[in-house]
């Protein structure tokens, strides 16, 4: 066999060798690149699996923390509640509330009704057939308590109709006295806003 055959021959080999090098090469970079491909994916979907994990159990404990809430003093977590404000309506424990006439009061509340004078803006009658007339007064009381930190309170008295065997309601809001036009104009609004 002449020499320059085998140099060519030798030449073809060398291309060859090379070409499957780059080409195994290649195949390396591109198996490496989607094992890490994979595992960042996979880290991502761990990532948000814990995530949504950390959201649910977050979500749980503030639910748990809500219904709680509403069984322990506000001033005692660790104690029962034993009853409810008239002006902030939170509860607190048997330590706490505090009584003034009809009333039961947490002790900063408390105070604010005995130093104050209290007028009635708002007496409305209820019976069986429509029990539902005074909503709008206790619904005014937590809007307002919670919009502005008005103090009021509500006292219901009932009394039983004889002559027709139904028991009546009579629900007044109470208002402080110097307060009394603005929180009287304030419920006109309301009311006319609910009946729009």
């Amino acid at each position: 066999m002449n020499s320059p055959y085998i140099a060519y021959i030798f030449i073809a080999f060398l291309i060859f060798f090379v070409l499957i090098t780059i080409m195994l090469f290649a195949m390396v970079i591109y198996l490496i690149k989607g094992m890490h491909q994979s595992k960042k994916e996979s880290k991502n979907e761990n990532n948000d699996e814990m995530k949504e994990l950390i959201s649910t159990v977050r979500t749980g404990f503030e639910k748990a923390s809500e219904v709680n809430k509403g069984h322990f003093c506000k001033l005692h977590p660790g104690v029962k509640a034993s009853g409810t404000c008239a002006v902030c309506e939170e509860m607190f424990c048997e330590d706490c509330m505090m009584e003034l006439e009809f009333l039961n009061l947490c002790p900063e509340h408390f105070r604010l009704v005995n130093e104050n004078e209290w007028s009635a803006i708002e007496t409305v009658k209820t019976d069986s057939e429509n029990p539902e007339a005074s909503m709008y007064v206790h619904d005014f009381k937590k809007k307002y308590w919670k919009d502005k930190m008005t103090p009021m309170y509500i006292i219901t008295h009932y009394q039983i109709n004889v002559e027709n065997d139904h028991i009546i309601s009579q629900v007044e809001l109470f208002g402080k006295r110097d307060e009394q036009f603005f929180i009287g104009s304030e419920l006109k609004k309301y009311k006319d806003s609910l009946s729009i």
